[in-house]
């Protein structure tokens, strides 16, 4: 049987055994790309983007390089990485302001004192 991956697209063939087993090339032409489909599922299911955000980067795949993948595959992974990386930037935001905060206050008893 020939299938495409739903990864990336390509053509492959598989054969009575894959069928039979219900392996993961029922779904993808390698291990690889089965699991970012794997991934993707899952994150579709709990839209955890810091998860499967998580989950991509310890297996060294670049969410930011993604011109070999289909394009639903594609805009999973910039919709994940965008998430992500809000999350992460809200946070440092909140770290920012409570220092400068911390700073104004320690500048005002400074002052306080010093009247």
């Amino acid at each position: 049987m020939i299938r495409n991956c739903k990864v990336c697209g390509t053509s492959y063939k598989t054969c009575y055994s894959c069928e039979k087993e219900r392996s993961w090339r029922l779904h993808t032409d390698t291990p690889e790309h089965y699991y970012i489909w794997t991934v993707l599922m899952e994150y579709q299911a709990n839209h955890d983007a810091k998860q499967a955000y998580s989950a991509l980067r310890k297996r060294g795949i670049d969410l930011r390089n993604t011109a070999e993948y289909t394009p639903s595959v594609q805009a999973l992974l910039a919709e994940i990485y965008a998430l992500a990386h809000e999350n992460s930037r809200a946070k440092k935001a909140v770290v920012e302001a409570e220092e400068t905060k911390a700073e104004e206050q320690v500048d005002n008893e400074a002052e306080s004192q010093q009247e």
